[in-house]
């Protein structure tokens, strides 16, 4: 039994595609808040369709592109993909009952995905951050999903936080940006 997931979108997504019986138990929710903020610190995840430069057709690309992310042909990926893969503008989101209403969990991802950003906290940090090859580095060796499988495997909690943090200290230090 899980009782929280920082993955709950994937989880969430399979157990509906697979017809497991845990989708009718199971909620997705848009995130905890705690002492030094008020709101969720979720801005929620995006990816991005990449044109590279000197490409022989970068208009055509851009059409594409631009296809992929709007209209029927989102809406048709959208219902593939289970809410793994939802509009970014709020005009789409709009365009079609399907995004709100097609699955419960769709309505919070787009509480999600339209949300003013940044979030800023009383103690002076703001999500999203600007990014930096340190955060990306840390992000990339998974070192918070390592840090929860050491504790899942029986590590201390006080001893994955410490090793966790050594790992991301010198994924920064190796980056250049620092502490």
């Amino acid at each position: 039994i899980t009782g929280f997931t920082r993955n709950q979108f994937s989880v969430y997504a399979d157990s509906k595609s697979s017809e497991n019986p845990v989708y009718e138990n199971t909620h997705a929710f848009l995130d905890c808040t705690g002492p030094a903020t008020d709101r969720p610190v979720a801005p929620g995840q995006s990816q991005a369709l990449v044109i590279l430069k000197g490409s022989q057709q970068a208009d055509l690309a851009k059409i594409t592109a631009k296809y992929l992310v709007s209209g029927a042909a989102l809406l048709n990926i959208a219902k593939n993909a289970t809410g793994l893969a939802m509009p970014a503008w709020e005009k789409v989101w709009d365009s079609d009952p399907y995004y709100t209403s097609g699955d419960p969990a769709f309505s919070m991802i787009k509480d999600q995905v339209v949300q003013e950003l940044p979030i800023e906290t009383k103690t002076g940090f703001a999500f999203p951050q600007k990014p930096n090859s340190g955060q990306q580095a840390a992000q990339a060796s998974f070192v918070l999903t390592d840090m929860m499988q050491e504790v899942l495997a029986g590590t201390p909690p006080k001893d994955a936080v410490a090793e966790a943090h050594d790992r991301t200290v010198k994924l920064f230090d190796q980056s250049g940006v620092g502490r």
